[in-house]
């Protein structure tokens, strides 16, 4: 292997080329072989990685042209040589204040992808650059310098942002703080000679702003951009903000802080946004945790998923388990296939975000796994589960040793549990069981010491949902706000049904409950 080098004016620049290369392009040089060299075709596809920032395309080609920013830049092209010959393919870089060009090389074996790497130090901020490339065949050819390509180098960081707002004060202020899941408006701000280049503006509530996929605003025409936020972490709040420019630099992080106060009383069971309206959860089949709101007649808003939430829920089991984690908002447990029992943290407004996962307080005495369990239910609303196994109605008290269970009721291999809180109406909560063959519906009284009443005591509640007409049938408590129990059945044509509770029992007629979500393709839900 031989070193060969390259002279232009203030810089050497190297290249790496094997001597059987250099003993042919001396032959090159010859009348003869320059008469019989093959032509050469251009190198293709040049690309600049970053590609510059506002500019059309990756290569630069035609003004306006893109910029770049404080970063390394790589250049690359397509070598369109034949495969048995050796080329050596130029990359000429150009800046535009009539500094010394750069200049390298790199050979390689036929065609493909070649590849120049240069650091952000050899490019002067506010100079346009243009590149070209062309190859030289092992028998003397050379082709045509390919179009140039260009960019703009832009090293200037942006200003850090200034941030205000009227509804949270910064956690100096006298003013007293607003409480949780209040809206309020920020206002972010770049002034200086650097505002002209600022495109948009970065921010996270409560964290570091990440690197990539950044939650972010557009900068408006006086530099400045307002986002509304819904806090829902009581105590000291922080907003982090930066400045993008043009070429994607960044500013130095703005820290705001503020003082939010806590809720005056936790949320009722199975209200994961705090509107005091129950709400539904689902599990699809696309493993996507979806979000059923309550409009307080029963009725259910458009399911929603959270991008935090991620698509990794199914298969498994989710369920409301109330305040877990004592923050005043309701979470949810879910059930893995594997019988693996997980926790997952509310943020106040029903977004569930995985990354939270925590071990919940459900581990079992006898060290086996949930995987048994063929129905599993919340309880009261303090924390205990309830699951169907071998036909036994189980209870489960939360503690954070292993748990005994305390059987409710046997015989219950054709029979659905619905736990829809308290229907006597004596602050005690209930059960209703479902007979999958028939479609009745009983109530088992709850009493005050957990369990509930005697299959003898259990009374009529309604009929006419068999496992064939209703394949799930579920409960959110009074969700019309009558203060009667309800239903909600999904069909097997998958659609959700809602049955308003009528005082006395039974259920009047069924309603559209909407969601716009395919029940057949729900896996869980609660």
């Amino acid at each position: 292997m031989t070193v060969m080098h390259r002279r232009l004016p203030g810089r050497w620049r190297f290249a790496v080329v094997p001597a059987a290369a250099l003993f042919a392009a001396a032959a090159a040089t010859t009348p003869a072989a320059a008469q019989d060299a093959v032509p050469v075709p251009a190198p293709s596809g040049l690309a600049t990685t970053p590609a510059p920032s506002g500019g059309g395309d990756a290569c630069g080609a035609t003004a306006p042209y893109g910029y770049i920013g404080n970063t390394g830049v790589t250049f690359s092209a397509t070598s369109n040589g034949k495969s048995t010959v050796t080329y050596t393919t130029e990359f000429l870089v150009q800046p535009g204040d009539g500094s010394a060009p750069y200049d390298y090389t790199q050979t390689g074996y036929g065609g493909g992808l070649r590849r120049l790497q240069l650091p952000a130090a050899d490019f002067t901020d506010g100079v346009t650059y243009t590149w070209q490339v062309r190859e030289t065949a092992s028998d003397g050819g050379v082709s045509d310098w390919s179009a140039g390509c260009h960019f703009i180098a832009d090293h200037t960081r942006p200003a850090v942002p200034v941030v205000k707002s009227k509804v949270f004060p910064p956690s100096d202020a006298t003013t007293p703080a607003p409480p949780v899941r209040t809206t309020g408006a920020f206002t972010f701000k770049v002034s200086g000679p650097a505002a002209a280049d600022a495109v948009r503006f970065e921010y996270a509530l409560n964290g570091a702003v990440p690197s990539t996929g950044a939650t972010s605003v557009p900068v408006g025409p006086r530099g400045t951009a307002t986002v509304k936020l819904t806090p829902t972490q009581w105590g000291t709040n922080s907003l982090t903000v930066r400045t993008v420019d043009r070429a994607g630099n960044l500013s130095e992080d703005a820290q705001y802080t503020f003082m939010v106060s806590s809720a005056t009383e936790q949320d009722h069971f199975g209200d994961l946004n705090g509107d005091a309206h129950p709400d539904l959860l689902a599990i699809g089949a696309d493993g996507k945790l979806y979000v059923l709101y309550g409009k307080g007649d029963g009725t259910l808003k458009k399911a929603v998923t959270y991008a935090d939430s991620g698509g990794a829920w199914a298969p498994g089991a989710v369920l409301r388990n109330g305040d877990s984690d004592w923050d005043g908002y309701q979470d949810l447990l879910r059930v893995s296939d594997t019988g693996y029992m997980t926790a997952y943290s509310n943020n106040g407004l029903g977004d569930f975000d995985q990354s939270s996962q925590r071990l919940g307080k459900w581990t079992r005495a006898d060290g086996t796994s949930w995987k048994g369990a063929t129905q599993l239910r919340h309880g009261s609303g303090d924390g205990d589960l309830l699951t169907v196994e071998n036909g036994q109605l189980l209870r489960w008290d939360p503690g954070f040793g292993p748990n005994t269970p305390t059987v409710l009721a046997t015989g219950l291999e054709h029979l659905t549990v619905i736990t829809p809180g308290d229907v006597t109406g004596d602050g005690i909560v209930d059960l209703l069981f479902r007979d999958d063959v028939s479609g009745r519906i009983t109530l088992a009284a709850g009493n005050a010491d957990g369990t509930i009443a005697a299959p003898s005591a259990w009374k009529a509640f309604g009929k006419g949902f068999t496992a064939a007409a209703y394949p799930r049938i579920l409960s959110a408590g009074d969700a019309n706000g009558d203060g009667v129990a309800d239903l909600y059945a999904a069909d097997k044509r998958g659609t959700l049904k809602f049955f308003a509770g009528l005082k006395g029992g039974g259920f009047a007629p069924a309603t559209g409950a909407h969601g716009a979500l395919d029940w057949t393709t729900v896996v869980s839900a609660d």
